[in-house]
């Protein structure tokens, strides 16, 4: 049976202010409150029809939502981006520890180098 015009737009506008929620908790750094919100808008895109036909309104519902998800995704990757460079020196300051840490560290390799 074909859905009337009302549920795409329904869902639409509920997937946007599902990714607008996401967003803003993923500001504030409330990661579980981002996954929980991501989880529930994965049945609604279930229900989503593949065509939206001539629905000028469900059109520009189409718009807002895939903004609001374009604008979760950029700050999501941003954090990814950020947690990699914190990891990378994470790494390097470890190294250094590890250095400080091994008195023998180094220790007769010019002994070696040179015989």
């Amino acid at each position: 049976m074909p859905s009337s015009p009302a549920e795409p737009r329904a869902l639409l506008s509920e997937l946007a202010t599902i990714w607008d929620h996401a967003y803003e908790a993923l500001v504030r750094g409330d990661l579980p409150r981002v996954a929980t919100l991501l989880d529930s808008a994965e049945p609604l895109l279930r229900q989503l029809p593949r065509q939206l036909g001539d629905d000028v309104t469900a059109r520009n519902l189409l718009r807002v939502a895939t903004t609001a998800h374009g604008r979760l995704q950029a700050a999501m990757q941003h954090g990814l981006e950020q947690v990699r460079v914190e990891l990378v020196q994470v790494r390097q300051g470890q190294r250094v520890l590890a250095g400080y840490s091994d008195p023998t560290h180094g220790v007769g390799r010019r002994v070696h180098a040179r015989a």
